[in-house]
């Protein structure tokens, strides 16, 4: 089946329910294995194909990416300040990794141009300095 239909399956059936572009980056960079470099999703592989699926994923990783680049900086600070937030109602997670420039590396589609990747790692200091000269997440750490 074509990539484009499949994106779009991808797009009504799983991104839609997430809330914002940061988020979505965040699921869809999980779906590449660091090691091969393959997005995997078997819902979407097992309705076309596994390379159909990879690319599409791929794709749609750009896609957000690009869309989270050109957001205005009050909508990527407010998207940073959800990201952050949201790991607060998994006790499993670790907020406070939430809050380093580091934890959004892994973010980056792997075929991004390097200058947007610049940009964007350079938004992420910028928008956590922004929400740390508010009270912190991390204040009660010991």
């Amino acid at each position: 089946m074509d990539v484009e239909v499949a994106k779009e399956h991808l797009r009504v059936h799983k991104l839609a329910a997430i809330e914002d572009d940061l988020e979505r980056l965040a699921y869809l960079a999980h779906k590449r294995d660091p090691t091969s470099g393959k997005y995997s999703l078997h819902e979407l592989a097992t309705v076309f194909s596994e390379p159909v699926s990879d690319l599409a994923l791929a794709e749609c990783h750009q896609e957000v990416f690009h869309r989270l680049a050109v957001s205005s900086f009050e909508s990527f600070v407010a998207q940073v300040d959800r990201y952050i937030r949201s790991a607060t109602a998994d006790p499993q997670s670790n907020t406070c990794f939430r809050t380093r420039p580091e934890a959004y590396a892994a973010l980056i589609p792997p075929c991004c141009h390097s200058l947007a990747a610049l940009v964007f790692e350079s938004n992420v200091r910028l928008a956590l300095r922004f929400i740390e000269s508010r009270p912190s997440l991390c204040s009660n750490e010991g």
